[in-house]
C-alpha cells in the first residue's frame, strides 16, 4: 500500500468520518465524486467571506475531497478562510454511520450545535460555531442522500451565517 507524506508524518486521513486510503478505492470514488471546487466557487466563498478570496491549491487525495480559499492579499495575522470538505457517497451503512459520527465529534469540542433556520438544506443540516482569543470559527454541517458536505468558514470580519445557508443550500440542491 502507498502512503502520502506530507510535512514529514504518515497518516491516514479522517474527513468527516471516511477513512480516505491510497489506491483502488480512492480512485474509485473519485470517479463518481463531484468536484468540490465546482460545488464551492470562488464567487461562493467571497459570498461567504465577504472579501476578495484566492484558491488555495490541494493536491493528491485532497483535491478529492475539499476545496479551499483564503483571503486575498491578507496582512499578517489576517487569514480568513473558507474549507469545503465533500464526504459520503459510499454504501448507504457507512454513510449514516459517518454522519451520526460527524455530528457526535462536532459537538465534542465544547461547541455548540444549532439547527434553526436550516430547513431546506439537503435532508439534514445544523451549524456550529467556536470563538477564542486568536480565531473564530462557524461550521455549516449538511447531509444530502449518499453525501454530507462541511463548509467551514474562519476568521471573517462579518457573521458568515446567512451566506453560509445559501451557499450551503445552492450545493446540497446539486448533489
Amino acid at each position: 500500500m502507498e502512503w502520502k507524506m506530507l510535512s514529514g508524518v504518515t497518516f491516514i486521513i479522517l474527513l468527516a468520518g471516511d477513512v480516505i486510503q491510497p489506491g483502488a478505492m480512492a480512485k474509485s470514488v473519485a470517479q463518481t465524486r463531484p468536484d468540490p471546487c465546482a460545488l464551492l466557487t470562488l464567487e461562493g466563498a467571497e459570498r461567504i467571506g465577504g472579501l476578495p478570496m484566492t484558491r488555495t491549491p490541494m493536491e493528491g487525495v485532497f483535491s478529492r475531497y475539499q476545496c479551499s480559499y483564503q483571503q486575498k492579499d491578507g496582512k499578517a495575522f489576517e487569514h480568513a478562510s473558507i474549507t469545503f470538505t465533500l464526504g459520503g457517497g459510499h454504501s448507504k451503512q457507512d454513510d449514516e454511520e459517518n454522519w451520526t459520527n460527524l455530528k457526535k465529534g462536532s459537538t465534542a469540542r465544547g461547541q455548540t450545535m444549532d439547527t434553526k433556520g436550516l430547513a431546506g438544506i439537503g435532508d439534514e443540516a445544523f451549524i456550529t460555531r467556536k470563538k477564542d482569543p486568536m480565531s473564530f470559527q462557524t461550521i455549516l454541517y449538511v447531509r444530502k442522500g449518499g453525501y454530507h458536505f462541511i463548509l467551514d468558514a474562519q476568521d471573517l470580519k462579518q457573521e458568515p451565517v446567512e451566506a453560509l445557508k445559501e451557499i450551503g443550500k445552492k450545493i446540497a440542491a446539486s448533489l
